[in-house]
C-alpha cells in the first residue's frame, strides 16, 4: 500500500496531524502508519514528526529542528542500549566509542 501523504498532509508544524487521527483517516492502523511513513521517507518524501503529530516541513528551519530531534533520539537509544565491551572490560584496540562515533552528529 502506498499512500499519498500530500491528500493528508500539510505544511508547518502548526498543521500536524496527530498519529491516531491520521491512521483512522487511512484505515490502518498506528503500528501500520509509522511503517508507510517509514516507507515515505525512504523514497525521499520529507515528513516530519513530533509530538504535535506528521507535516510536511514549511521551511529549512523546521527540517533541521527535526533531524536534530531525530539524532539525538538514535544516540539516546545507543547509549541506553548498553553495549557491552569485551570481558576483560576493555575497550578493544582500534575500536571507536559511540560518543566518538557520533561527535559529528550531536549539536
Amino acid at each position: 500500500m502506498q499512500v499519498d501523504f500530500n491528500l493528508y498532509l500539510k505544511q508547518g508544524r502548526e498543521n500536524a496531524v496527530h498519529m491516531p487521527t491520521l491512521a483512522k483517516q487511512l484505515g490502518v492502523s498506528e503500528r501500520r502508519l509509522r511503517q508507510l511513513v517509514f516507507d515515505a521517507k525512504l523514497s525521499g518524501i520529507i515528513i516530519c514528526s513530533d509530538n504535535s503529530g506528521y507535516y510536511f516541513p514549511k521551511n529549512d528551519s523546521e527540517i533541521k529542528d527535526y533531524e536534530r530531534r531525530q539524532r539525538k533520539r538514535a544516540f539516546s537509544t545507543l547509549r541506553v542500549s548498553k553495549l557491552r565491551k569485551p570481558a576483560n572490560n576493555q575497550q578493544v584496540p582500534g575500536q571507536l566509542s559511540l560518543q566518538d562515533y557520533f561527535a559529528d552528529f550531536i549539536e
